[in-house]
């Protein structure tokens, strides 16, 4: 009960013990899911760095990290790349361009979870909240609420 209203608390503003602490059986299909996620996402860099190494033509390049480009820049660092290597009437230009575009919100959302503080789960509906220690602006105008910086995770639905 809230003490101050007399109203029950639901689960969203109470934190019981078993969602700081989850059982292991109840988090492992999501923790399975979050390790294919870091895999799928380890891939999509591999892919991008071999598109540098293309475009450049030197194998290696995409490795170093002073090409490895913020998630941000990197349609427009890639665009550059490409007009100052392959010339600027490059027919997949544009596609690149909205393929790295694309792919912003999902590569911050990965880095949100593979680096923030994972603070509560929820087993009834297999839901982590993630807070980040630090405010991204563009991350925090996508969530719900502009006073978190939470993010869930969902698993498959548990009976």
């Amino acid at each position: 009960m809230n003490e101050q209203t007399s109203e029950p608390l639901d689960d969203d503003n109470f934190i019981y013990p078993e969602l700081l602490l989850p059982d292991p059986d109840a988090f492992t299909p999501l923790a399975i899911e979050f390790v294919r996620l870091m895999f799928i996402h380890s891939a999509f860099e591999r892919e991008v760095g071999a598109l540098q190494d293309v475009i450049t033509t030197k194998h290696g390049f995409g490795e170093h990290r002073k090409n490895q480009y913020k998630t941000r820049e990197r349609p427009t660092a890639m665009v550059k790349l490409i007009k100052k290597y392959r010339g600027k009437d490059f027919p997949e230009i544009d596609r690149i361009e909205q393929l790295l575009t694309d792919a912003i919100d999902l590569c911050e959302d990965r880095h949100h979870l593979a680096h923030g503080d994972w603070w509560r789960f929820n087993p009834k509906t297999s839901t982590v909240h993630v807070r980040g220690g630090t405010r991204r602006t563009a991350l925090k105008r996508r969530l719900s609420s502009a006073n978190t910086t939470c993010l869930k995770f969902t698993g498959p639905e548990r009976s």
